[in-house]
């Protein structure tokens, strides 16, 4: 106990010194405190004011800042020990002694908070003021208007963005009975039931106010997470997933959207290194190893669903072993060497014959024992085309082709290109396996989301190099030239010049050959091979020459469209256009005068009303004249309509933007991106506007339907950062209801005439649509998360301002991320060839089986799974 300071001579006798202040009341017989209290502070100013009654049944107290003014009141019910009714904190403009009561993670403007208190003594709901006595939301922001369908006990909470229904503990935040959770527009996003405080029971995630995802918690831990289908009513469970023994056995059961059980997958990890796997309750799978990844496994097997064994391995020493398929009988009907055994028992992946755990489907309809049998004779025959391929003797051709620096330090989408020059020599293979296991190797390393690396210009020039020398070999050929291609239709393949012109120098020896294939009737190598002589023929009379012939005399609609585009990309911007203009005048068909029209626009400070009408018909609908310029590949892969809208003047866009709008609609996430560009640059060219047109008003609410429909979608948040206008479906729909122009500063907007209504190429995609194609591939959103709750110690007399609204007890189970089916072969790479569209990342470069293993490992000891809603 401290010292006590000097006394101030205006404090009764009987005041004594205790707890850091002077206090004064009366007690009974007993010693409780009754009646009326008082205390000061050293210098003498009235600090707290409590009235106990007669010390049994209520406690009613305020607390005052030193200029006299209240700074906290409230009340407590003795007999349950607990704060009831409100309990309301003011905060001074300047410094104060009770600022240590004050919630530092308040807003600045807020000045007033008021909490109310069950009979329990949990936080029901609480309001925040400003110095004006205005409604705020804790971080000082004025209030969204309450929805009509959110009850008035609701509090508007901003770090969730939304109204909360809920009952907290002041100081702990733990939650007791029922919490609802209602975005800004009043439509549910998440329910919750904690009985008794702090312990989970129930949990359900909406999306657009459609239940997505449940949570179940039993007395003894076990919780059994649902997902459900996003389109019956009422809500039907996708899948279920049990979790029990900590999260360590897992049961996820499919069923279809009538409530039918389609089958069960089970992982059951029994300790550690000792994992098991059971489908439809019978058990497949089950390995045991050793804490010392340089150790055999003791047991690793796998079985058909009659228990008879399917798959053995057996170590052979030194980190090697064999695997054996049986066969119904159990004799041996196919064996593997691998030498990856370390790797296998450090991230615990004797399970590579199987799927992942997280790839599971309603639509999966082999049997794991099927899927394990079909992985081993995938294994088995890629170990055998891997072994001829390694045979080949490569060319003194193709090593001058190669070239003589390192391909270690090549760089491709997911490491080093060391093994690629065994890829392109096996494309240059006879047998067609082999050609097919060196594609599927490559375009994941040379391409990844429309991004390119040194790696996509050295394989195409080594292949470029050795296509003179393929004319004998038509298979061989034809496969060069189709994964060539396919690698110049990439996004931006032409922005790196240095290595693309090093390309475009391999290829012209081989424009005599181009031209033949033009000109010949095959459908697929004529228009193959008049885009690679576009590409390599560049500024080559000849090649403009045939060019133009074909533009004047071209046999079909497709012909001359090709024509034209090649000759847009080998002729110089002034004879092109004089070319297109002539074309343009004695052409009928719809497809080519809208293509020509576009090309003459990208070549003219301002298009010509002629060419104007000849687009202006696709602005919305592509669809008469997109199975004509479907025939325009490889030239052209694209959307009519989009191309449309980057080419027509914002002044002709205008008199769409409804109708855009509606389109929007329907369109997917990825379509919307260019259609929000079209949409801002006509309508929204300088961001927030003063003063809103109808239009803008009937826009602003269809972008916010997006954005409800497609939250956190970083591609559209990038377009609405652009052009400066909020991407939050609440602000949006305010701004489109406001009457006034705004009594706050505008947002900062660019300077006029900074954006154009749509660039001005059919080369180039939308701005949006490059950055998407960036090195980096697309970004994820990340959710914000809760506020944290405040740690002040509690006090019975001086309850600080505690957050009520905290974060909820129970984190959700990590997001599991689905790991690949590598079937102890390779993780595939998507059967890419030399489509771009199919391409996906290979997990593997080397034999599966002796690599199998470490890119399943975090989705292994991932503790939930969560799959998106379909």
């Amino acid at each position: 106990m401290s010292m006590p300071p000097p006394k101030p001579a205006h404090l009764p006798v009987d005041a004594f010194w205790e707890d850091d202040v002077w206090n004064s009341g009366p007690k009974d017989p007993s010693g409780r405190r009754i009646g009326t209290w008082t205390s000061w502070r050293p210098s003498g100013e009235v600090e707290c004011v409590e009235e106990w009654g007669d010390g049994t049944q209520r406690l009613e107290y305020r607390r005052f800042h030193p200029d006299g003014s209240e700074s906290q009141r409230g009340a407590k019910n003795l007999l349950k020990d607990v704060w009831t009714g409100l309990m309301r904190w003011t905060r001074l403009d300047g410094t104060s002694p009770e600022d240590q009561y004050w919630d530092p993670d308040l807003g600045e403007a807020v000045r007033v908070i008021e909490r109310e208190f069950d009979d329990d003594g949990y936080v029901m709901t609480e309001r925040s003021f400003d110095a004006q006595g205005r409604p705020v939301g804790r971080d000082g922001e004025p209030l969204p208007p309450r929805p009509a369908n959110v009850p008035a006990e609701a509090f508007y909470d901003p770090d969730e963005q939304g109204w909360v229904l809920q009952r907290s503990a002041l100081v702990t935040g733990d939650l007791r009975g029922e919490r609802r959770l209602w975005d800004r527009n009043g439509v549910l996003a998440e329910r919750s039931l904690y009985e008794p405080a702090g312990t989970p029971r129930e949990e359900d995630t909406y999306r657009s106010g459609e239940l997505w995802m449940s949570k179940r918690w039993a007395d003894n831990g076990d919780m059994v997470q649902s997902f459900y289908y996003g389109d019956t009513d009422p809500p039907a469970v996708r899948s279920a997933t049990l979790y029990r023994n900590e999260q360590k056995d897992r049961t996820e059961t499919f069923f279809d959207a009538q409530g039918l059980r389609l089958y069960s997958v089970r992982l059951e990890e029994v300790g550690p290194h000792h994992e098991r796997r059971y489908y439809n309750d019978r058990l497949v799978f089950e390995a045991i190893s050793s804490d010392d990844p340089k150790q055999p496994p003791t047991n690793v097997e796998y079985y058909d669903l009659s228990g008879a064994l399917l798959v053995s391995y057996a170590s052979t020493g030194g980190g090697k072993g064999v695997w054996t398929l049986h066969d119904a009988t159990g004799a041996a009907e196919l064996t593997l060497a691998t030498d990856g055994e370390h790797d296998l028992n450090e991230y615990d992946h004797w399970d590579c014959f199987l799927p992942s755990f997280a790839s599971y489907e309603v639509d999966s309809t082999q049997d794991d024992p099927s899927r394990v049998r079909e992985a081993f004779h995938q294994a088995y025959e890629e170990e055998i085309v891997a072994a001829a391929l390694n045979r080949l003797e490569s060319s003194p051709e193709l090593v001058a082709a190669l070239g003589p620096g390192s391909w270690a330090k090549v760089e491709t989408a997911f490491g080093d290109g060391k093994e690629l020059p065994l890829y392109v020599k096996g494309v240059l293979a006879d047998d067609p396996a082999i050609a097919e296991y060196s594609l599927e190797r490559i375009w994941p390393e040379i391409e990844h989301q429309g991004s390119v690396y040194p790696a996509t210009y050295r394989v195409a020039t080594a292949l470029a190099t050795m296509l003179p020398l393929q004319a004998a070999r038509p298979a061989v050929e034809r496969r060069v030239i189709d994964l060539l291609v396919a690698v110049l239709q990439l996004p931006y393949i032409t922005e790196a010049r240095k290595p693309y012109e090093a390309w475009m120098t391999a290829m012209r020896p081989s424009l005599a050959r181009f031209v033949v294939l033009a000109s010949g009737e095959d459908a697929t190598l004529a228009p193959a091979g008049a885009f690679l002589m576009a590409h390599a023929g560049q500024g080559e009379r000849e090649v403009i020459e045939w060019f133009a012939r074909q533009l004047q005399a071209g046999a079909t609609p497709a012909d001359r469209g090709r024509a034209a585009m090649g000759l847009g990309m080998t002729a110089s911007k002034e004879a092109s256009r004089a070319a297109f203009a002539a074309a343009f005048a004695a052409e009928s068909d719809s497809m080519v005068r809208f293509l020509l029209a576009v090309l003459l626009g990208s070549r003219a400070k301002k298009p010509a009303p002629e060419w104007t009408a000849a687009i202006e018909p696709y602005a919305i609908d592509g669809s008469p004249i997109e199975d004509s310029f479907a025939e325009l590949t490889p030239f052209f892969e694209g959307d009519v309509a989009s191309v449309a809208r980057a080419n027509l003047p914002a002044e002709v866009l205008a008199r769409h933007m409804d109708a855009l709008m509606e389109e929007m609609r329907e369109q997917d996430p990825l379509s919307q991106v260019d259609t929000l560009e079209t949409l801002f640059a006509v309508l929204f060219p300088d961001g927030e506007p003063e003063r809103l047109s109808e239009v803008q008003r009937r826009a602003l609410r269809a972008c916010a339907d997006v954005i409800d429909a497609c939250p956190n979608f970083v591609n559209h948040s990038e377009v609405f950062r652009e052009f400066d206008l909020p991407y939050d479906s609440f602000e949006l729909r305010q701004l489109a209801d406001r009457e006034d122009p705004p009594a706050r500063a505008a947002r900062s907007v660019k300077k006029a005439g900074a954006k154009k209504a749509a660039p001005k190429s059919t080369a180039k995609k939308s701005r949006a649509a490059k950055a998407r194609a960036k090195k980096l591939g697309t970004k994820k959103s990340v959710k914000k998360t809760a506020a944290k709750k405040s740690g002040t110690k509690k006090s019975e007399k001086k309850p600080a301002a505690k957050k009520s609204a905290a974060k909820k007890s129970e984190k959700k189970p990590a997001a599991k991320k689905p790991a690949t089916n590598s079937g102890a072969a390779k993780a595939r790479a998507a059967k890419a060839r030399t489509k771009k569209a199919t391409a996906k990342k290979a997990t593997a470069k080397k034999s599966a089986v002796k690599k199998a293993g470490a890119k399943k490992a975090a989705a292994k000891k991932s503790t939930t799974k969560k799959k998106s809603g379909k």
